[in-house]
């Protein structure tokens, strides 16, 4: 970011208003450093993101591959367990198993990793396209969108920043308790439980 302080300056507008804008040397200067922040920041980002997540992904998906059938109750992977009634004295059966559980997160995990990719390209990537296009076209995107649509693509960018801790909320079951116990929303006996 070291060339946006180095040429902005403080230009008059309207009504003795004045406002910080980048003055370059030359159109190309700009154009490159736009294009080199679109890779930088959007390309080579999505690309490390798409790239790791699915080789988490496809490790998580070998794994549940590998699970065995469920159902089967002669499997001898199958964990059951006895809970003992105080109240009753009869046993209980816990109908779902260990390898259940840790299938069902394994899902949710991709789930997750592919929900946050999915926030970041939709909400950086109008933006990006929309400042790459105004250094070429710059009247058309400012009759098009406006204003109002421009300053509605930079929240949207912006909002990137509170997904993530919303998407990781819904669908990761930890980080929901942790969040809850942070803010003292969840008692420390439900937390063991």
């Amino acid at each position: 970011m070291s060339p946006i302080p180095a040429f902005s300056e403080i230009i008059p507008i309207n009504n003795g208003h004045k406002k910080c804008r980048e003055r370059w040397p030359t159109i190309d200067y700009e154009k490159g450093y736009t294009i080199l922040l679109d890779m930088l920041l959007l390309v080579v980002p999505l690309i490390v993101l798409v790239t790791t997540y699915s080789m988490v992904a496809r490790t998580l998906w070998r794994v549940i591959k590998k699970q065995p059938p469920q159902g089967n109750e002669n499997n001898e992977h199958k964990k059951i367990t006895w809970n003992h009634s105080s109240r009753r004295g009869s046993p209980n059966l816990l109908r779902r198993s260990n390898t259940e559980k840790a299938l069902k997160k394994k899902k949710r995990v991709v789930k997750m990793l592919f929900a946050v990719v999915l926030e970041f390209f939709i909400c950086w990537t109008p933006l990006y396209a929309i400042n790459t296009i105004a250094l070429f076209a710059p009247a058309a995107v400012y009759e098009r969108l406006g204003y109002k649509g421009i300053s509605f693509l930079h929240l949207l960018a912006y909002c990137s920043s509170c997904c993530n801790p919303i998407t990781y909320c819904f669908m990761n079951s930890s980080f929901r308790k942790a969040f809850l116990k942070l803010f003292g929303c969840l008692r420390e006996e439900k937390m063991n439980s």
